[in-house]
Parts: C-alpha cells; sequence; structure tokens
C-alpha cells in the first residue's frame, strides 16, 4: 500500500478542491515526478521564461512572441539553438549551435510554486579549483590540503591556470581566503589583459 503523506502542498490543493494535485503531493516521490515531468515538457517546447534579459536576448537572435502563461512567453531561437535539461530536474541549459551554454535556466514545476527565470552566461569565468578539478573519488580531506590554482574558464575549457599552490588548511580561513584571494586576482589580471570586456555577456560570442 502506498505510504500517502498529508504535508503543506497537499492541504493546498485539496482546499483549493485540486483533486489532481492533491494525489500528486501526497505519493511519496510525486512532486519530483511533477517538476521532472514539468522539465521534459519545457525542453521540448518553444517557450523561454518571461523573467529574463529580452532586449539582451532579443540582440543575440532570439525573436520573442505572445505570452504562453503566466511565466513563459513562446519565441523563436536561433537556427541550432536548443533547450537542453541536466541532471536536476529544475535546471535546464540553453545551448547554442557550438554546444556553448549561453544560458541557465531555471523552472521549477511544482504546482504549489511555479516559478520560471532565465539569466545569461558570459563567455569566460574564473574559478579557484583543486588539482583533481573535483573528478577523482579522493577523500574530502586529501582534496584539501592538496594543490591548488585560479583558473581562466572559456565556456567548458581552461585557457589559464595560475601556478599550482597548497592552501592553507580551513582551520586557518583567513590565510586560505587571502591565498584564494590572490590567486584570483592573478587570473582575474590576465582575463582582463587579453578580454578587457569579458563581464559583458554579448561579448566574444561571434
Amino acid at each position: 500500500m502506498e505510504d500517502y503523506q498529508i504535508n503543506p502542498a497537499a492541504l493546498k490543493a485539496l482546499a483549493q478542491n485540486d483533486i489532481g494535485n492533491f494525489i500528486t503531493a501526497t505519493i511519496p516521490g510525486g512532486i519530483e515526478a511533477q517538476e521532472k515531468a514539468g522539465q521534459n515538457s519545457f525542453v521540448n517546447n518553444s517557450t523561454l521564461p518571461k523573467d529574463a534579459p529580452w532586449e539582451k536576448l532579443e540582440q543575440i537572435g532570439i525573436i520573442a512572441g505572445s505570452d504562453a502563461d503566466d511565466l513563459f512567453k513562446n519565441c523563436t531561437l536561433p537556427q541550432g539553438w536548443q533547450k537542453v535539461a541536466t541532471d536536476h530536474s529544475m535546471w535546464s541549459n540553453l545551448v547554442d549551435e557550438k554546444g556553448r551554454i549561453r544560458a541557465s535556466i531555471f523552472y521549477k514545476a511544482a504546482f504549489y510554486d511555479r516559478s520560471a527565470h532565465l539569466s545569461l552566461n558570459k563567455r569566460f569565468s574564473i574559478g579557484v579549483v583543486p588539482e583533481d578539478f573535483y573528478k577523482s573519488d579522493q577523500s574530502y580531506e586529501d582534496r584539501q590540503s592538496g594543490k591548488w590554482a585560479a583558473v581562466v574558464n572559456d565556456c567548458d575549457k581552461i585557457v589559464f591556470s595560475t601556478d599550482w599552490v597548497k592552501l592553507p588548511s580551513y582551520s586557518e580561513y583567513e590565510k586560505r581566503d587571502c591565498v584564494e584571494k590572490q590567486l584570483t586576482k592573478k587570473a582575474l589580471t590576465w582575463l582582463n589583459e587579453k578580454y578587457s570586456e569579458w563581464d559583458d555577456v554579448l561579448a566574444y560570442w561571434d
């Protein structure tokens, strides 16, 4: 027998005489399934969130259409662009014809708290990363005590790295933070010299 649960979402649906969503909210995993179904529907239709920088979206070739509902607007994407689901049911990516992620899209499809918004990505970004780039199975402690560097990413490709250094332990938070800021400053200096307008979400994509 199903382990039904009466929770705030279920009570809200019941108060609105919404039997379908009441059942969804009381079945274990029902809300998660609804969010995943919402993501699948979204990436396969021709809409984008209304809560988005539409003036800039139009500058990169996206044609705005009529409102689809309270959250989404119909649109036409440039040729070769597509929406792609991530492993998280609330996040999807807008990918251009070269496979580059141009925007990150949040959509919570749960009936009791539907919301959506889009943010454009910059081509270049900076991060402080461990030597294994979080890809090995080494322990948290070994990773933290290993070497780290600040890197500049061109989408998903590293185009600059500082020297790899060992950081102070997390017990020495202020010292560790200081070193991380020094590494980041070196990466930022390189980036500003090579791509002075990198902070503009519309720059360097051509």
